[in-house]
């Protein structure tokens, strides 16, 4: 799927992320948001980069809660498809001053969970209806720094967590294709098709039960009670039929998520080479 050493380690990542893009096609479910956390150079920007080109996606390197409300909401309004909002680097737009950086948390709290905005300002005041996930990526050390805020607030548990880390003999193996310059050969962007409408796909209880494992492992490790985990992984299976075109949950669905749960979780898994 991907020519150079640095994106054939990350297909799990790759994987949940195109999946997480499927929700944005599924009837009665809402988007799936994705906050992928690992170090510096861990391709983590480059990877989101690849999928800004596809329907229902909306790409932005920076922005505030102000500048979505004059860029997305209009595009709601006209009817055009906003599914997912992709923003390669989370520190970006929380780079501003406090208070500007936690409007842009609390808007995308809103979207992501409720599906409501109200927005009241001396500009302006409106209430606009709109359902859109996040997907976006930041650093250990950065997400550190506010984990508590955004465990207060609900925002952490909203986006499926998404860590990994790299062994030492990946990162020769990276080392050695940037010095053959592989990463010119590199695909600059991935273009999936989806349906031009939102999809039913039906639920599996019973398949469902095979996750009742990771969510207890990961509420334990979190202290929540794992509701919103559940339920996120129950979504990523039927996104994963969807993607297939087929229209109710299998045994194969509940499989690809057992095969990437290792890395949905904080827990920075190592990568391998094997």
């Amino acid at each position: 799927m991907y020519k150079d050493d640095s994106m054939l380690y990350l297909k799990a990542i790759q994987s949940v992320v195109e999946k997480s893009l499927w929700t944005g096609w599924l009837q009665k479910e809402k988007p799936i948001s994705v906050l992928i956390v690992a170090n510096p150079e861990s391709f983590k920007t480059e990877l989101l980069k690849k999928y800004r080109m596809n329907d229902g996606v909306v790409y932005m390197t920076d922005v505030t809660a102000y500048g979505l409300t004059k860029s997305i909401i209009p595009m709601a309004e006209m009817g055009k498809k906003v599914n997912h909002l992709i923003i390669p680097d989370l520190l970006n737009p929380l780079s501003k001053q406090l208070t500007t950086a936690r409007a842009f948390i609390q808007f995308m709290n809103a979207i992501i969970e409720e599906g409501a905005v109200q927005v009241q300002t001396y500009a302006m005041q409106f209430k606009q209806e709109i359902q859109c996930g996040l997907i976006t990526a930041i650093t250990p050390s950065a997400l550190a720094r506010r984990r508590k805020y955004w465990n207060d607030i609900g925002f952490l548990s909203r986006l499926v967590p998404l860590s990994y880390s790299y062994e030492t003999g990946i990162s020769e193996d990276i080392l050695k294709s940037i010095i053959k310059s592989d990463y010119q050969n590199e695909e600059d962007t991935i273009t999936i098709q989806f349906p031009k409408e939102k999809m039913p796909v039906e639920d599996s209880p019973e398949l469902y039960e095979q996750f009742l494992v990771y969510t207890h492992k990961f509420s334990e490790a979190n202290k929540t009670y794992g509701f919103r985990y559940q339920k996120q992984l129950q979504v990523l299976a039927k996104a994963n039929a969807l993607s297939e075109k087929r229209y109710k949950v299998e045994q194969r669905d509940a499989d690809w998520v057992k095969s990437v749960a290792e890395y949905i979780n904080l827990e920075y898994n190592v990568i391998r080479g094997d």
